[in-house]
């Protein structure tokens, strides 16, 4: 089993946005290269921390055959299903009528009921599961935690700092996550 990214999702934070938070002037374009990189930093830890889907992207898993079970779509929350392409018995790569399968309220890719999966040739990545991931709606604490890296990437722009550092307690940090991660993923 094995799942890929096939579009990485956009930007969920402006440019305008983080700089209004990190009190810089909208005017000024000269640090807008590094926060730009640095909004797809936080994106990319935050997803990393919570286990969900920051913003809208494309996945694909490839299993060996269909699942007996359901089996979790990750990360989620799953959108859509878009396809699910497998290898016939006779290696044919033959497209699934997606009415034949649903995504339960957890997110689970699993056969309808009273429906049975084709015959799939024993071959690794036989099955195809593509799906689309994530809202454009980032939840509140995604966003002020996605802010909060930023400004401290900002501020300390070296892995050690000299002197003496002030931080938000990790708890509180890293804490805003909690409501939204989705433990299967972590």
């Amino acid at each position: 089993m094995t799942t890929i990214r096939t579009q990485a999702p956009d930007p969920v934070l402006s440019l305008e946005e983080v700089k209004a938070h990190l009190r810089l002037d909208p005017d000024d374009t000269s640090e807008d290269e590094w926060i730009a990189a640095a909004i797809l930093t936080a994106q990319a830890q935050c997803q990393h921390q919570t286990g969900i889907a920051i913003g809208p992207q494309s996945w694909r898993l490839d299993l060996d055959g269909f699942p007996p079970a359901p089996v979790a779509l990750l990360p989620g929350p799953v959108a859509e299903i878009t396809a699910v392409q497998y290898l016939g018995t006779d290696g044919a790569s033959m497209a699934l009528d997606l009415a034949t399968c649903e995504v339960t309220s957890a997110g689970d890719f699993q056969l309808a009921y009273g429906q049975t999966w084709p015959a799939v040739r024993p071959w690794p990545g036989a099955v195809r599961i593509t799906f689309a991931t994530g809202d454009d709606e980032v939840p509140v604490v995604a966003r002020s935690w996605m802010l909060l890296a930023i400004g401290t990437l900002y501020a300390n722009r070296e892995a050690t700092v000299q002197g003496t550092v002030g931080e938000l307690p990790r708890d509180f940090r890293d804490g805003l996550l909690d409501s939204i991660k989705d433990y299967r993923n972590l």
